[in-house]
C-alpha cells in the first residue's frame, strides 16, 4: 500500500495498491482528495517509520479489530476546523474511515487540526493500542484504540482531555506540527512522550522571529496489564487505580507546573579544526536528575529553544539506538520574493540545529558525542557540548550519523584515519558474553 497526501497543494489523502507493478486493476484503494469530507484538510508531515527499520511505516498498521488501516491526522484548514484522528481502513468489505474527534466544541474545535500521529504497540503483538498526536493549539492528545470493538470503545484518553497543553512563558499556546516519539520510563514505568513545537505553514510563520518554541518530554504515567477475559486474551488494558492524570502546564515564566526547565549555558563555543564554521552549546553542570516519585516529584521537563525563530518541524529520534534524543530544529529562511517564482536568495538564510539530550531527565549525554575542537578524539575537557549549529558555508563538509566521517575538502574518500575524522561519537556498546554448550 502506498499512501500520500497533497500537502499545501490541496486537501485530502489517497491510498494506492502497488502490489503488482504495471497493473492498473484495483489500483486506487481510496481517494479522499475531492474535498467533500468537512473534517479533512491539508495534511503535512513526514511519515513515521520504525526506529530500526526505516522501510516500515508505523502509520499503516493492523488495528485490534484485525483490519489494516492508515492512521493519520486530519490536517489543517478543514471546513470543520477541529482536530480529528482518521483511521482509514484498507482491508475488509467496508473500507470506510473511522474518526475520533479530539475536540468538538470550544476554542480547540476552531481553526485547529490534528498533526502527524505516533502509533504505539504496547504489547508487541503487531497491533496498535494507543496513538499520540498534537494539534495547532498546542494540545498533545492520547487516543485509546486497544479494544477489539471500535464503536463505543475507541476514543480520547484521560476523559477527553489532552495529556498536556504546550504554552510558552507568557501563556500563549505553542503549535505542534510534527509527530511525538516515545520511550518507556525506567524509573517509575509509564511512557515518556517527547515532542517539539513550532510550525512553518504560512508565509507569516517563516518570518516569525519572536515566538518561543519548546521541546517537551512528558510522562504518561498510565500502566498496563494483560486482559485475560474470555475472547480478549493477551490484550492490554490500562490500570486505572490509581487513575492516571493529565500533566499541568506552565502558566508563566516561573510557574512550570509539573515540569522542570532545562537551559543551555549562555556562552557558546566556536568550532575549531574540522568543526570550524559550527557553533556549539552545552548545558550547565548544576542541572540534575528530576524526581518522578516521592516528595517534590515531577512529570517531565522542557527546553525553550534559545535561537530567535527556532522551532521543531520533525519528529525527535533516538541517537544510535540509545535513550539519547536527537532533536533537529531550524530557523526557516525568510525574505526575498515569496509571492512568485524567484531565483534570488532569501534575505535571511535558514539555520539548522542538532541537540542531544536524554529523554528521561533532559540532561546532556554522559558520553561525549560532539567534537567542538574538530580533532575526532572526543576527549577534550571543553567538549561537553550537546547542541551544535549545523549551518555552515564550508562546501567540503558531509554529515553522516552516527560515527560517520567528515569529508576533507578535495577528497571524496577517506583512505586513512588522518584524512577523515569521526564527526560524531558512537554510543558505547556493552560487551557481549559468548556462551556455548558441549554436546556429548
Amino acid at each position: 500500500m502506498l499512501a500520500g497526501s497533497l500537502g499545501a497543494g490541496g486537501k485530502g489523502y489517497f491510498v494506492l495498491d502497488v502490489t503488482t507493478p504495471g497493473s492498473a486493476t484495483d489500483l486506487v484503494v481510496t481517494d479522499k482528495t475531492n474535498s467533500t469530507d468537512a473534517d479533512i484538510g491539508h495534511i503535512f508531515g513526514s511519515p513515521v517509520v520504525a526506529e530500526f527499520n526505516p522501510q516500515r511505516s508505523l502509520q499503516i498498521a493492523k488495528m485490534n479489530d484485525d483490519r489494516w488501516a492508515l492512521i493519520t491526522g486530519n490536517g489543517y484548514n478543514s471546513t470543520n476546523g477541529r482536530p480529528v484522528l482518521l483511521i482509514q481502513y484498507l482491508t475488509g468489505a467496508d473500507r470506510s474511515v473511522f474518526k475520533i474527534t479530539a475536540a468538538s466544541t470550544g476554542a480547540n474545535a476552531t481553526n485547529n487540526g490534528l498533526s502527524t500521529p505516533r502509533p504505539v504497540d504496547l504489547d508487541g503483538n503487531g497491533t496498535v493500542d494507543i496513538v499520540y498526536a498534537g494539534d495547532l493549539r498546542g494540545n498533545l492528545w492520547k487516543f485509546d484504540v486497544s479494544s477489539k470493538v471500535p464503536t463505543g470503545n475507541w476514543g480520547v484518553a484521560f476523559g477527553g482531555s489532552p495529556l498536556y497543553i504546550s504554552k510558552d512563558k507568557t501563556g500563549s499556546p505553542q503549535p505542534i506540527t510534527s509527530a511525538p516519539n516515545v520511550r518507556s520510563n525506567k524509573s517509575v514505568g509509564g511512557m515518556m512522550v517527547v515532542f517539539g513545537t513550532g510550525r512553518n505553514v504560512t508565509d507569516g510563520d517563516r518570518t516569525d522571529r519572536t515566538s518561543v518554541q519548546t521541546v517537551y518530554s512528558i510522562l504518561d504515567e498510565t500502566k498496563y496489564t494483560l486482559d485475560i477475559a474470555t475472547g480478549n486474551e493477551n490484550k492490554v488494558k490500562a490500570i486505572t487505580s490509581p487513575a492516571p492524570t493529565t500533566v499541568s502546564e506552565r502558566t508563566s515564566a516561573t510557574a512550570y507546573g509539573d515540569l522542570v526547565p532545562r537551559t543551555f549555558v549562555a556562552t557558546n563555543i566556536n568550532g575549531e579544526g574540522r568543526s570550524a564554521g559550527e557553533v556549539f552549546w552545552n548545558m550547565s553542570d548544576s542541572q540534575t536528575e528530576l524526581k518522578y516519585e516521592g516528595t517534590g516529584s515531577k512529570r517531565g521537563w522542557f527546553l525553550d529553544l534559545p535561537e530567535d525563530g527556532e522551532r521543531v518541524l520533525t519528529m525527535p529520534t533516538f541517537y544510535d539506538g540509545s535513550n539519547v534524543l536527537d532533536i533537529r530544529s531550524e530557523v526557516p529562511a525568510s525574505g526575498g520574493n515569496i509571492a512568485e517564482e524567484s531565483c534570488s536568495q532569501p534575505t535571511l538564510e535558514g539555520k539548522q540545529f542538532q541537540t542531544l539530550m536524554g529523554i528521561e531527565f533532559g540532561l546532556r549525554p554522559t558520553v561525549q558525542l560532539l567534537d567542538s575542537n574538530g580533532d575526532g578524539l572526543f576527549n577534550a575537557a571543553a567538549d561537553k557540548d550537546n547542541k551544535t549549529n549545523r549551518h555552515t558555508t564550508d562546501p567540503g563538509k558531509m554529515i553522516k550519523l552516527p560515527g560517520g566521517f567528515k569529508k576533507v575538502t578535495g577528497k571524496e574518500t577517506c583512505p586513512t584515519a588522518d584524512d577523515c575524522k569521526p564527526e560524531f561519537n558512537a554510543i558505547p556498546k556493552p560487551p557481549l558474553t559468548i556462551n556455548w554448550r558441549q554436546l556429548q
